[in-house]
């Protein structure tokens, strides 16, 4: 059975926007530390960070999320 990779496009401009998506994503924090999503596209926007590193496997940000995040111009 092959697995299915939600890794993000190699084109650049994709890639941007995928990682705009994520900063928005990774913003959606509350006093708990935990991220949050709201439908389905933000699920798997959430998967992709957790397969990047960006939030853990419980949902917390991850020192990798809190660098991508003042890269990408969050927090």
């Amino acid at each position: 059975m092959a697995q299915t990779s939600t890794s993000a496009p190699s084109h650049p401009q994709a890639r941007s926007e995928i990682d705009s998506s994520i900063a928005r994503l990774l913003r959606y924090r509350f006093g708990d530390g935990l991220v949050y999503f709201r439908g389905e596209k933000e699920r798997s926007l959430f998967a992709l960070a957790v397969e990047r590193g960006l939030i853990s496997q419980e949902g917390y940000l991850t020192p990798e999320g809190r660098s991508f995040l003042a890269t990408a111009g969050g927090d």
